[in-house]
């Protein structure tokens, strides 16, 4: 089983994530380019490469950021206008969203409601089922069951308020990328973490086809391999080439 594994620092505490696997790295390249239901796909690789299960949404999204960075590096460039090219850490990204906050209360009827990030990366469009996904405990007992059970739990009071106030105190962080006076929230990041994840897949296509002939990998070498060190054997490779070239070059000089 692929076991090479990092801990990284995720609102405070210590989380355990692996490198994604290159034959995983393909087949979520093509699932986030052709399948709509990105979330299920995010939701998987999570799970696949995290070894804690109870993430909230903030926690995850943070997560899909390191794995990021573990797979393509921490720079992200990008053409803006098309013709200049800007650069930017995605550390910068992580530090923006990863601060610690604190839940909200919101009392009715001398009951205590207490809201904070959901678990699931889906974030529900419908108010009342999003507030309810956000419902975690009541007077400090935590709250079990499905969004048709937080519904029921949920009392008649103003969903708009409630609404209002979740976002306003999980979801405003946001990074603005200045050139092009993008801004970055919670709410359309995933959008954002599939672009950076989306690469050319004929270049992927043109390593493993170079690995599989050159260098005899198999599928299960793919499996246990990640992109990072794919690249670095191809190199490996290349470099023992352009040697080789070289001293065969140097050969035949020294024949002539």
């Amino acid at each position: 089983m692929y076991k090479n594994r990092v801990v990284v620092n995720i609102l405070g505490k210590n989380v355990e994530i692996q490198e994604i696997p290159f034959f995983y790295l393909k087949s979520l390249i093509k699932d986030i380019s052709y399948n709509n239901n990105i979330t299920e796909s995010f939701e998987s690789l999570i799970s696949f490469t995290c070894h804690d299960n109870d993430l909230n949404y903030l926690e995850k999204i943070i997560v899909l950021l390191h794995l990021r960075t573990l797979t393509y590096g921490d720079e992200l460039e990008f053409t803006v206008n098309k013709k200049d090219n800007a650069t930017v850490n995605i550390n910068d990204i992580i530090d923006i969203f990863d601060t610690n906050y604190n839940r909200l209360n919101y009392e009715h009827n001398n009951v205590i409601y207490t809201f904070d990030y959901p678990k699931k990366i889906n974030l529900n469009e419908s108010k009342i089922n999003f507030i309810a996904d956000s419902l975690v405990e009541v007077n400090g007992k935590t709250v079990i069951g499905d969004i048709s059970d937080r519904i029921d739990i949920l009392p008649a009071i103003n969903f708009i308020d409630v609404f209002d106030r979740i976002i306003s105190s999980f979801y405003e962080k946001e990074f603005n990328f200045k050139i092009n006076n993008t801004k970055i929230t919670l709410l359309n990041i995933l959008y954002f973490i599939k672009s950076i994840f989306s690469v050319d897949m004929v270049k992927m296509y043109d390593m493993e086809y170079t690995l599989r002939k050159y260098l005899n990998f198999n599928t299960e070498d793919f499996k246990t391999v990640s992109l990072p060190e794919c690249k670095i054997l191809l190199n490996c490779y290349i470099s023992d080439q352009k040697k080789q070239e070289q001293q065969s070059n140097q050969q035949l000089k020294d024949s002539s």
